[in-house]
């Protein structure tokens, strides 16, 4: 199976600090975790969880835009979610609303930025605001 990323505009560069990510994943996500979702044994979704700060980091989540809405992004989370103890950090993009919700709903809030980059949100879940994510 190949999970490709999307294809980049004319204008648009992939910035450097994650071009390591495309060139040696194996590398790069060593010691994570990765969780695929599949459809039909298809890749349709990944998400990548390591540690850093002191936390459970979601470094990458994202799901296929031809299967948005249909809950891999949910699913993907909550299969992270299940796995970690303490506190549950990420951060997305101001114009992502809808994945902020999908965070929201899992009880992350925003905290002061770990990240300088403009327009990044920064969020945490922290062990008191932990309910039991159900299996589905």
């Amino acid at each position: 199976m190949n999970l490709s990323l999307p294809s980049l505009g004319p204008d648009e560069e992939l910035p450097p600090n994650y071009q390591a990510e495309v060139d040696r994943p194996e590398t790069v996500f060593k010691t994570a975790s990765v969780y695929l979702a599949e459809i039909d044994a298809e890749a349709v979704g990944v998400a990548i969880a390591s540690k850093a700060r002191g936390a459970n980091e979601i470094k990458r989540l994202w799901a296929d835009p031809q299967v948005r809405g249909r809950g891999i992004g949910s699913a993907l989370l909550d299969a992270v979610l299940r796995e970690s103890t303490g506190v549950v950090r990420l951060s997305v993009w101001d114009w992502r609303t809808q994945a902020a919700r999908l965070y929201e709903s899992r009880g992350f809030v925003t905290v002061p930025s770990w990240d300088a980059r403009p327009g990044l949100v920064c969020m945490e879940r922290r062990p008191e605001a932990l309910t039991p994510v159900p299996l589905q």
